[in-house]
């Protein structure tokens, strides 16, 4: 397999040497990697893959006049909910943060034949940090060798149009993707994030294959989850979320509360929504720390009549997000992510704020070409409106809900 230090063009070399990733050069990391590569050693690979992404994303938000953060995933958070990193390249991050993470804290071995998949993925992150935060001239993918034979089906995933991914895929196509777990992960949550009907066989497949990793159930999951078969995906959760409790994390309470949730929308049966209540507020470290648990269990807790805990967090949403650099007024003059306008949105409307609440739910509803993201806000919000009393801004926000200009 070719190693990084092997770049056809030169001048990609001097831009890895001017990199700074911690006390050492981008350089030095990759020659570090490309060492271990060679003695087949897949855990530190996946450590040192981490080590680089935590460097790089830190640095992007530098270079994007971002207030930097002390974790990774705040740094990611920050650069997808201001619009400068899209959900492909976010999801090579964070399958690279959660990889080193199993390997730092040794929750599982990484298997040998998940190095190629690492290092394609941490190719992709940095081939999108040299074009995009570091802006070198002369840092153009074309010039790049694939440091790994997944490297090509892995960016056209991550970097390919959605119609393209959306667009009906072969078995034949599919095959190579379940080539190791990561990869299979990779693959499937990026198969439901663009909606494409090869979800299906694909998830199902690939948990067949890797029964045991717990990435690849909890992207079968969230599959069920995503299409209503909520009984599923809480089969394949619980015993997650009744584990051992330094294993719980953020996906997982994330995909199951927010299957409680579905299952509360289309029965209305109120255990339901108190099981999703109770499993957003799990505790659990780095919980905290989470604007989307956060606002979920404000919405939940306003749906459930607890209306001073609603607007307690989504005031503290507010300030999760802020101490991120990112404000409402952000949002309002600049562009931000879908997914964080909406955010924003709810947590403006549950602390009382209707008048900027429904400039960015308006702002949302404008950045959702397609409609299926603000189907989703829609469905949210006309649940708040029910539960809310004395807004003054009522008919601009049911206006939105009716489609009236």
């Amino acid at each position: 397999m070719p190693m990084p230090w092997q770049l056809p063009d030169v001048s990609l070399l001097n831009v890895c040497a001017q990199i700074r990733v911690g006390p050492e050069t981008l350089l030095d990391e990759l020659a570090k990697l490309a060492k271990l590569q060679t003695a087949a050693l897949p855990d530190a690979v996946a450590f040192f893959a981490g080590r680089v992404l935590e460097g790089l994303a830190a640095s992007a938000t530098q270079a994007f006049q971002l207030r930097p953060a002390e974790t990774v995933i705040e740094n990611l958070d920050a650069l997808a909910l201001t619009g400068r990193i899209d959900d492909g390249i976010l999801m090579c991050a964070h399958a690279i943060r959660r990889l080193a993470n199993e390997a730092r804290h040794l929750e599982r071995s990484i298997g040998v034949d998940e190095e190629a998949t690492i290092v394609a993925l941490l190719q992709i992150w940095i081939e999108w940090y040299l074009s995009a935060a570091d802006g070198a001239a002369d840092a153009h993918t074309a010039d790049w060798n694939d440091w790994s034979s997944r490297t090509p089906v892995l960016r056209t995933l991550a970097f390919g149009a959605r119609d393209a991914i959306i667009a009906p895929t072969t078995n034949e196509a599919l095959t190579p993707l379940l080539a190791d777990a990561s990869t299979a992960a990779f693959a499937g949550e990026r198969l439901i994030d663009c909606r494409t009907p090869a979800a299906e066989a694909f998830t199902r497949a690939a948990i067949d294959r890797y029964p045991r990793n717990r990435r690849v159930v909890q992207v079968r999951a969230l599959h069920f989850s995503r299409t209503g078969h909520i009984d599923q995906a809480e089969r394949l959760l619980l015993p997650i979320r009744n584990g051992n409790p330094r294993r719980l994390d953020a996906e997982t309470v994330g995909i199951l509360g927010g299957a409680y949730k579905n299952k509360w929308m289309h029965t209305r049966n109120v255990k339901h929504l108190q099981s999703a209540w109770q499993t957003y507020g799990l505790s659990f470290p780095g919980a905290a720390d989470s604007y989307y648990l956060t606002i979920n269990v404000a919405a939940t807790a306003l749906w459930l009549g607890k209306n001073g805990e609603a607007r307690s967090k989504a005031q503290a949403t507010l300030e999760l997000l802020d101490q991120r650099g990112i404000a409402p007024t952000l949002a309002l003059e600049q562009h931000v992510s879908y997914w964080m306008t909406a955010t924003l949105a709810e947590a403006l409307l549950l602390v009382g704020d209707s008048w900027k609440a429904s400039m960015l739910y308006s702002k949302a509803k404008q950045l959702d070409s397609l409609g299926g993201q603000w189907s989703r806000t829609a469905a949210h919000l006309s649940l708040h409106l029910d539960r809310l009393n004395g807004l003054e801004y009522r008919e601009t926000l049911e206006r939105l809900l009716s489609g009236q200009p």
